[in-house]
């Protein structure tokens, strides 16, 4: 499967453990949200979830799922680092 690579990275905090996690792709994201994080996860957790099905099945650009990504993170109050390039 096509990960579906960023350009831009997303590091954001790993709450329980105070350590950092670097998020490459859409593929990355989705395994983070399901995985490791915050809470119950609110609504930008669940389109943030479906942003990244939609780039790794429908074809939908890489900064759709980032962007929905980083917003989920926001919601939950997860710490990112500035983006690193690619």
């Amino acid at each position: 499967m096509d990960m579906k690579i960023w350009k831009l990275s997303v590091t954001l905090e790993v709450p329980a453990r105070g350590e950092y996690r670097v998020v490459w792709s859409a593929l990355e994201a989705l395994d983070c949200l399901m995985s490791n994080w915050r809470g119950d996860g609110g609504v930008l957790h669940r389109q943030a979830l479906n942003a990244c099905l939609a780039v790794l099945d429908n074809g939908r650009p890489t900064d759709f799922a980032r962007d929905a990504f980083i917003a989920a993170a926001d919601e939950s109050h997860i710490a990112i680092r500035p983006p690193r390039s690619a």
